[in-house]
């Protein structure tokens, strides 16, 4: 005898997102407010340090930790980009993408 059968739910979610950036020369700092197609949006500022850009978020989330976007080893034609949340000990990376130019 089979047992009742129940039909498997795959949800398949395409997240589609967008950013605008602008430089505030009058507090000399990046500016950037992202937003995506499930509701989500934070502001983040930030600038260059040590041969890195980065950028936090202006307040910390539900479980009270900061945001970090950074761009690292910029060269001609890759950079590496991660996004961390604050830690006690520093930063723990959620996630890590390597760009690389695409070649004709």
């Amino acid at each position: 005898m089979r047992g009742p059968r129940h039909p498997r739910v795959v949800r398949r979610t395409r997240l589609i997102g967008t950013s605008i950036s602008v430089y505030d020369s009058a507090a000399a700092r990046w500016v950037q407010t992202w937003m995506d197609s499930q509701g989500s949006w934070f502001h983040l500022t930030g600038g260059m340090r040590d041969g890195a850009m980065e950028l936090f978020t202006t307040e910390p989330d539900a479980d009270g930790c900061r945001k970090r976007m950074r761009f690292a080893a910029i060269a001609g034609g890759s950079f590496e980009w991660t996004w961390s949340r604050s830690a006690a000990d520093g930063w723990d990376e959620l996630w890590r993408i390597d760009y690389t130019r695409a070649t004709a």
